[in-house]
């Protein structure tokens, strides 16, 4: 066993990088309630992506790799989203709706988990509205890799797209007296533009750190995918259809950069887990280290 499969499968893996995620928080953040906030919210998702990936099985042997992966990244991309309410609002509502979109086949009825999951993205538009693109995915997954689709599927996916906005409107009726202003706000979309181009040029690092080791798992696991049983094939296949989406939405929404970056880490740390466990070879064993070094770069003061 060589120490990459040593580490992704070890027991104290998962304390060990929310230990190194709260140093690092400690280290990086200016004390206040929201950066508090913050640092709790990731903890609790790191839980339920735990808890998630053990029931959906997405490690065929004992791994606890997908969380471990998840809150060692929220940490040290923290340049990018600073535990920002937005930003964490935006990883926990994609959390919902990936999680309970896969959890859709391990029901005969997988109308409330389709209600769930639309809720998540139905509020993730709501914070920044490009991410309705996330609906085509989820629909390709409904119909070709899920086989979730059928009327009442249908149903709760709309239902659950317009109880958020419905929601709001009525919050915002009770308490104003008045109908909100319901016309599409001004988002920017331009990779181009000056301060995005500057974004980049300054943590380039972060992003491309993201997409490459992605990426890589990507590649990897369309080339092994085989090895898994049907469902979790099933379950990969919907992530990686969602992951060019968010990839897209990062290059070009320069108002919700942050908040793009975690359903990256989220997605990101799904298959980068998978990578990391069942990779052979020598090529592995250096991408693995390079993967710590950057990891323990963006990590130091300096970075």
């Amino acid at each position: 066993m060589n120490l990459r499969t040593y580490v992704s499968t070890a027991v104290w893996l998962l304390p060990v990088s929310m230990a190194a995620a709260v140093a690092l928080w400690a280290l990086k953040m200016p004390l206040s309630w929201t950066a508090v906030a913050g640092l709790l919210t990731a903890l609790v998702c790191t839980i339920a992506l735990r808890l998630a990936s053990n029931e959906l099985q997405l490690i065929r042997v004992r791994s606890w790799a997908v969380s471990a992966l998840f809150v060692l990244l929220m940490a040290v991309c923290t340049p990018i989203h600073q535990w920002s309410p937005t930003s964490m609002a935006i990883c926990v509502l994609y959390l919902t709706h990936i999680i309970s979109l896969l959890f859709s086949t391990h029901t005969r009825s997988p109308q409330l988990c389709i209600f769930i999951s639309s809720c998540g993205l139905a509020g993730m538009s709501m914070i920044f509205p490009p991410c309705i693109v996330l609906l085509v995915p989820m629909l390709l997954a409904m119909v070709v890799f899920l086989r979730s689709i059928s009327g009442r599927a249908l149903a709760a996916l709309i239902f659950g797209l317009l109880l958020p906005l419905e929601v709001w409107v009525a919050w915002h009726l009770v308490t104003t007296g008045m109908l909100p202003d319901l016309s599409m706000p001004n988002v920017q979309l331009s990779f181009f533009n000056s301060s995005t181009f500057e974004f980049f040029n300054s943590q380039l690092i972060i992003p491309f750190f993201l997409l490459f080791f992605s990426l890589l798992s990507l590649i990897h696991y369309l080339r092994t995918s085989l090895n898994d049983r049907t469902e979790t094939r099933m379950h990969y296949f919907s992530v990686i259809a969602e992951w060019p989406v968010l990839v897209g939405l990062l290059l070009v929404g320069q108002q919700a950069t942050g908040g793009i970056a975690t359903t990256l880490i989220v997605c990101g740390s799904i298959l980068i887990a998978h990578w990391m466990v069942f990779a052979r070879g020598w090529i592995a064993d250096v991408l693995f280290f390079i993967f710590l070094a950057v990891c323990i770069y963006l990590a130091l003061p300096l970075s």
